[in-house]
């Protein structure tokens, strides 16, 4: 299984590292990337970017937006508490 950020490329074009970020090809990686998991028989999915490291993986209550210091997830609704969230975990419940 491969899972990858469903990212506009669009909008990076406009910001401060736009040139670098076109000339990067990072959209045409992508179209390879599932062009190979194809030919491979592995699993592709593109995820969507928002909400993943918001919502308890346990419960899937909607915690609320959290700074880059916060390591600490703590549901209020189930009472699920780890020391780190894995948006991983709730990308492939997503799926």
């Amino acid at each position: 299984m491969l899972f990858v950020e469903d990212i506009n490329f669009v909008s990076w074009q406009r910001g401060m590292l736009s040139k670098h970020s076109v000339d990067a090809g990072f959209g045409q990686f992508v179209n390879i990337l599932k062009w190979v998991c194809f030919r491979r028989d592995v699993y592709f999915a593109k995820v969507d970017k928002n909400g993943t490291s918001q919502t308890c993986p346990q419960c899937g209550a909607h915690t609320g937006k959290k700074t880059l210091d916060i390591r600490l997830h703590h549901c209020s609704e189930c009472g699920y508490t780890t020391t780190y969230i894995n948006p991983e975990i709730k990308i492939i419940a997503m799926s």
